[in-house]
């Protein structure tokens, strides 16, 4: 710490190193065992930066919904389930994050697993899409990697790294539909994400093609955080956004598509925002360019068509629909 930072009061980072082998999973060389008491974590890190805080509420089992405490400084944050418990802790690796709760700041400590910096244990192979996840002993590690569109980070680029106790049992049971796949053959790139959406309505709701058919309420089952559609269904769910920003359409498919029709009871829209009322521009398609890529596209209906996208449509052989 330099001369400056102690005057000022400017606060040192802690040292922390994270160690998971096939017997213990060990911070600071304190042995944890999952769930394991905040409590004790708070003595080894301190005070959380943010804490994201409960509902009050409880679930089906019974369990008051949980906390999540974050350490902006140090790169780190865990999910508390119930009594003081925590289930899992999260490393953020890269300068972007995933997602909305993750620090502010990267881990900047040591993270071993059997003994070996994590760079050298997780292999990204070619074909992993969006997670990489393996057992060590009784603990699940799941990396989080950085798809081709996500701004700031190379593709396969490790953004965080999830650390929790495996549960074999429910995992045989029932494997997550919604795990990401990437396509075979080629793809649509589109410009507009809006666009996007009135595509995946009609190729997903209406003619029942792309699979599986997203409902929220079963998505969010295997979600990594707690999330209740009918409480934070009122703006757009990020974890839902971020599923279909990433969800590659098929170019095969582009020749299905003979209509768009744009409504704010669209089924698309009720899975992404489940309490939305329709009354604001969120889902406004700003630009119509991707209609290029849909050769059979005859008509559309959606909200802000104005006039020189009327004649841009028009000229392209679309009709305009009320």
């Amino acid at each position: 710490m330099s001369f400056l930072d102690k005057i000022f009061g400017k606060k040192e980072r802690k040292s922390v190193t994270i160690h998971v082998d096939k017997e213990n999973f060990k911070i600071n060389g304190k042995v944890f065992s999952f769930p394991f008491l905040y409590s004790d974590l708070k003595e080894i890190l301190g005070e959380p930066t943010r804490i994201q805080m409960s509902d009050g509420k409880a679930d089906e089992d019974g369990y008051v919904l949980p906390l999540r405490y974050s350490w902006d400084d140090l790169g780190i944050d865990v999910l508390e389930k119930f009594q003081g418990k925590v289930v899992e802790l999260n490393l953020q690796i890269s300068k972007t994050k995933p997602y909305p709760f993750s620090p502010e700041n990267p881990f900047s400590g040591e993270f071993l697993i059997d003994g070996k910096p994590y760079q050298e244990v997780i292999k990204i192979k070619k074909e992993d899409y969006f997670f990489v996840e393996f057992n060590v002993g009784k603990m699940e590690i799941s990396a989080r990697i950085a798809s081709e569109k996500e701004e700031n980070c190379q593709p396969q680029e490790i953004m965080s790294v999830c650390i929790c106790q495996t549960e074999p049992m429910l995992k045989s049971k029932k494997k997550n539909p919604y795990k990401f796949k990437k396509e075979k053959g080629e793809v649509v790139d589109f410009k507009d994400f809006n666009f996007k959406l009135l595509v995946i309505e009609e190729l997903m709701y209406n003619q029942d093609l792309l699979k599986p058919k997203f409902d929220i309420y079963d998505f969010v089952e295997y979600a990594e955080r707690a999330i209740n559609p009918d409480e934070e269904g009122y703006e757009p769910i990020p974890e839902a956004l971020e599923y279909f920003r990433n969800l590659e359409i098929p170019k095969k498919w582009t020749e299905k598509i003979t209509e768009l029709y744009q409504d704010g009871g669209n089924e698309i829209y009720m899975q992404i925002s489940p309490q939305w009322d329709g009354e604001d521009e969120i889902y406004n398609v700003q630009s119509f360019e991707d209609v290029e890529n849909f050769p059979r596209l005859k008509r559309i209906t959606a909200f802000n068509i104005n006039d020189e996208v009327c004649e841009f449509l028009k000229n392209k052989g679309i009709e305009i629909g009320n």
